[in-house]
């Protein structure tokens, strides 16, 4: 996993970073390359602005088998999201970034452990070939 600080200034490197594993996995697919960006930026966008203790977060992509596997981590003991507010339909009450990761990506999970204060985030996008 990549580390990133939990600020605005790390937008483009991710961009950077997602790129260069794009063209290092022979990845092609532009349209599937911006939704991949939207949905890593929308998702750093939502620590950065609603984390109260994360200074940084970490970053994982993974490609297998026409899928490509977003992982974040970051420590937040206050994050309160149940997963219910997950499901499609309480998405649209949570505001339009949320509702919009979860219309382009075919997958979107979270974990929290409240213990360690440890938050998952786990995307899958499916490359249609």
């Amino acid at each position: 996993m990549k580390k990133f600080p939990a600020n605005t200034n790390s937008l483009k490197k991710i961009r950077e970073y997602i790129e260069l594993f794009f063209k290092e996995n022979n990845i092609l697919d532009n349209l599937v390359l911006d939704d991949i960006k939207l949905i890593t930026v929308e998702l750093v966008t939502n620590i950065i602005k609603h984390s109260k203790e994360s200074k940084e977060f970490s970053l994982k992509l993974n490609y297998e088998k026409n899928n490509i596997e977003i992982e974040f981590e970051f420590i937040d003991k206050s994050f309160k999201f149940p997963k219910e507010r997950f499901k499609q339909k309480k998405l649209a009450q949570n505001g339009f970034g949320m509702y919009l990761i979860k219309n382009i990506s075919d997958e979107l999970m979270y974990e929290f452990n409240e213990k360690n204060g440890v938050v998952k985030v786990n995307v899958t996008k499916r490359i249609i070939t």
